[in-house]
């Protein structure tokens, strides 16, 4: 990929997080990653931190005490609760409910219509299958599916 020349605003707008990951890395040039942020999107306290690169869709609601990385996607009417940290360039799909207290690492992606319970940690680069109830912590680099969500060989 060449070096761009003049100054330009990117968004990647990839859901796979080690793909966004990966094209974010072969950008060259002077460059800005402004964070798309759509109207019906709820950004929730002024306690809430978000990174640079996001993309913030409609419906969707942050409580307090958030921290989202840079390059996180936040998916249509997902809710997210309080104290909650979202790692860099991770997924979550629509429909998904975060409860407090949690921790997503980085590269990770969270399956539409997935539920993660209170005080939990995702690892880094996790998949949660569409659905799955998360009860547990989940290690690095585990895909995790089902109610409760167990971990399969990939």
């Amino acid at each position: 990929m060449s070096a761009l020349k003049v100054e330009t605003d990117i968004v990647v707008a990839i859901a796979d997080p080690v793909v966004r990951k990966r094209l974010h890395g072969k950008i060259k040039g002077p460059v800005a990653f402004p964070s798309l942020i759509h109207p019906g999107f709820n950004p929730g306290s002024n306690k809430n931190n978000i990174g640079y690169g996001c993309i913030l869709t409609a419906g969707s609601i942050l409580t307090t005490g958030i921290t989202i990385g840079n390059f996180v996607i936040i998916n249509l009417l997902t809710s997210i609760g309080h104290d909650v940290v979202i790692g860099d360039f991770s997924s979550v799909m629509p429909g998904c409910s975060i409860s407090g207290n949690v921790r997503v690492g980085e590269c990770s992606l969270i399956g539409t219509g997935a539920r993660i319970l209170q005080n939990l940690v995702i690892g880094n680069r996790c998949k949660v299958g569409a659905g799955a109830v998360v009860t547990t912590d989940i290690p690095d680099d585990t895909t995790a599916v089902g109610i409760p969500a167990a971990a399969i060989k990939a």
